[in-house]
Formats: structure tokens, C-alpha cells, sequence
């Protein structure tokens, strides 16, 4: 009989926190837009759908340079 087992996923909104907390040295908010939608290849599209405030929470558990570019980023207005 097989067994069956339980298991965690990840949101979008942490998997990307986690791969940017990957990713060190950013400061500018230039620098992470860069990153976000010419390294990373999001689809801006599909990234102003995620949940910003799930966004910035997980952002702020970080304590790394790199997140806190991106809390900054988030704060402004993505659709400008």
C-alpha cells in the first residue's frame, strides 16, 4: 500500500523573495527592476497580479540588502 504524504509549497510571493535573497549587492531600484523583467524574465503582467502586501511581508523577513531594494521598488506605483 503506498503512503501518502503531506507537503509544504511555496507561494509565488515567497518564491520570488526567496530567489532574490539569492541574489546580493542591489541598491538601486533601477538595478532591481532590471533584475526582475530582463534577468529574472518575469512577465510585469503577471507581477502586478501578485499580492503586494504578501510581497513586502516576506520582504521584510529577509534583513538583506537586495529585499530591501525590492520593499522600496514595491512602493511605488507599478503601474506608471
Amino acid at each position: 500500500m503506498q503512503e501518502l504524504r503531506d507537503y509544504l509549497m511555496a507561494s509565488p510571493e515567497k518564491t520570488l523573495c526567496d530567489e532574490l535573497y539569492r541574489i546580493s549587492g542591489i541598491r538601486s531600484i533601477n538595478a532591481i527592476e532590471a533584475l526582475l523583467f530582463q534577468d529574472l524574465r518575469l512577465d510585469p503582467d503577471e507581477f502586478i497580479r501578485l499580492d503586494r502586501k504578501a510581497l513586502l511581508h516576506f520582504a521584510a523577513c529577509y534583513h538583506a540588502a537586495t529585499l530591501n531594494t525590492f520593499a522600496k521598488f514595491l512602493g511605488r506605483d507599478l503601474h506608471a
